[in-house]
């Protein structure tokens, strides 16, 4: 059980009417065995598997007229063939996710515990750790599931989340490696991220620059780039390009390091 903290805690982070971290987690697990449905559309998803997969097409008046008067011993006697399966379908239901119930309990009880051994879970536990501002451990769980095999895209979405997160704790060294791995790949954030450190921090401006037109080199150059995404990173890195300029000029003397 949670105690009174916690849930107060987890109250202040309620979205979408999933206000549990039981659920938070079951959200964040279902896509990768291929469940198509969500908690909160649960009771639509039931009634239409019980009606496609288990009732006929065409339910008898017979039945029908039962089922209106209330008459379940007589309807039960003479359809338990067609109910039969609809009563095994609910209980299998019931049984999978009173396991699932039980599985995300124990991850939440013990985020680290060496039996979590997917590493989508592992990352769905330190997002909610890290929307719980409990970053320490979150950036944990984020190193412990990159260690795990996962997507490459789920991969690069969580070292994004993990770079960001050390930005925040001020754990910048971590960030940067993170940052370099990604700008590698060609992701343009991390170059974006980059060239901010050396023009505000470092202020090493032509440094700044260099990343800077590497990634607006990617956006022009990337043809599946959704447009609304290339205006917005063309904006924002001419942007940035023209003001390095003018401090490259008021610091001539300041040379990149690469």
């Amino acid at each position: 059980m949670l105690r009174r903290s916690g849930q107060d805690e987890i109250e202040q982070h309620r979205h979408n009417g999933i206000d549990h971290p039981h659920n938070r987690i079951l959200l964040e697990i279902f896509p990768e065995f291929g469940w198509k449905w969500k908690i909160e559309d649960n009771d639509e998803y039931e009634a239409h598997e019980q009606r496609s997969l288990e009732q006929p097409e065409q339910s008898p008046a017979e039945a029908v007229d039962m089922a209106e008067r209330g008459d379940i011993y007589h309807l039960l006697e003479k359809y338990a063939s067609e109910m039969k399966g609809v009563f095994y379908h609910n209980a299998m239901d019931i049984v999978a996710l009173a396991a699932l119930l039980s599985h995300t309990v124990n991850m939440l009880h013990d985020p680290f515990d060496e039996r979590i051994q997917h590493g989508l879970d592992v990352i769905a536990l330190a997002k909610l750790h890290e929307d719980l501002d409990q970053w320490d451990k979150a950036a944990r769980l984020y190193e412990q599931g990159l260690e795990m095999p996962i997507d490459e895209e789920d991969f690069w979405k969580a070292v994004r989340r993990l770079s960001v997160l050390q930005k925040r704790r001020g754990d910048l060294d971590e960030a940067i490696r993170w940052w370099e791995q990604a700008a590698e790949q060609g992701h343009v954030y991390a170059h974006v991220e980059l060239a901010k450190h050396y023009e505000h921090r470092v202020k090493e401006f032509v440094e700044a620059q260099e990343w800077s037109q590497a990634a607006l080199e990617i956006v022009n150059a990337d043809k599946d780039m959704l447009e609304y995404v290339r205006e917005h990173w063309q904006a924002e890195l001419e942007h940035r390009l023209n003001r390095l300029d003018g401090k490259i000029k008021s610091h001539p003397k300041k040379k990149a390091k690469k």
